[in-house]
């Protein structure tokens, strides 16, 4: 049997065989051929151990990030609004695992206290608990970083939300620069949150 490519050229089942098997060669070469996008770590504190009965206690029930934030491309919040997936640039973890893990470290760091999430064990008695919302996680086109939302601190005897917006420049156009900048706008908020709850301590102190 012969097949017949165009008018007049013939093919035998062989060559149908070889040219199909170089079409999926080539097209496979075709996909493979881009380069696979740089992964990122966001940069955090070291871990700070605290011991004592007197140390503060917060739970961070509840850390959520816009869902343009949480995929693995880093996004670029344009002029327009518009949101930018980068196609060379991604997290190394997931979004929300790696902005937890920092911002849990940052209020160790700043309140000199320990920080759990959920689930906790029994023993564990939180003086406060603490929600984040982001209602901005992005990196602008100057490679700013810029990080906006509520959050709220939650205690027996009173509970409260604030809103709050911290945007740091980066030292350079890299993404190892924006990452940065990420670390230390969430290490700002920390101190904002920290403030709140030492002051919410010093209040209990007088009431008491």
């Amino acid at each position: 049997m012969r097949f017949y490519w165009g008018s007049n050229a013939m093919m035998s089942h062989s060559g149908v065989h070889t040219l199909l098997f170089i079409l999926i060669v080539a097209s496979m070469s075709g996909c493979n051929s881009g380069v696979a996008p740089a992964k990122y770590i966001l940069p955090v504190p070291p871990v700070v151990v605290v011991r004592g009965q007197d140390i503060q206690r917060v739970l961070l029930t509840r850390l959520q990030l816009p869902s343009y934030a949480r995929n693995a491309a880093i996004s670029t919040l344009q002029s327009n609004l518009s949101v930018l997936e980068s196609q060379d640039a991604e997290w190394a973890v997931p979004p929300t695992e790696a902005v937890t893990t920092a911002l849990v470290r940052h209020l160790e760091t700043t309140i000199e206290g320990e920080i759990r999430l959920r689930p906790i064990a029994r023993s564990f008695q939180p003086h406060a608990r603490v929600a984040v919302t982001f209602d901005v996680f992005a990196r602008l086109p100057s490679n700013a970083a810029l990080v906006e939302g509520q959050y709220t601190v939650d205690r027996e005897e009173n509970s409260y939300s604030k809103r709050f917006s911290f945007e740091v420049s980066a030292a350079d156009r890299d993404m190892t620069s924006y990452m940065r900048a990420t670390s230390m706008a969430l290490s700002m908020l920390a101190d904002a949150i920290g403030a709140d709850l030492s002051k919410q301590v010093g209040e209990g102190d007088e009431d008491r």
